[in-house]
């Protein structure tokens, strides 16, 4: 079992943020997005990058 604590989303964080700077606006110029809700959204990087593009993001995470 995977233990998910702070040296396991500093290892994902920053894979997740670049795929998130490229998938984002690609997204967001095809479709008009003004919320999103990522389940599952660990330390919320990709909400961060939505939020960046203008989007309100909701971040859930279960406590591990």
């Amino acid at each position: 079992m995977h233990e998910y604590n702070d040296d396991f989303y500093a290892y994902i964080g920053s894979g997740a943020r670049r795929s998130a700077e490229i998938v984002v606006p690609l997204v967001k110029g095809e479709i008009a997005i003004a919320t999103m809700l990522d389940v599952g959204g660990g330390k919320g990087v990709w909400g961060k990058v939505w939020e960046e593009h203008g989007v309100t993001a909701t971040v859930l995470d279960g406590d591990y």
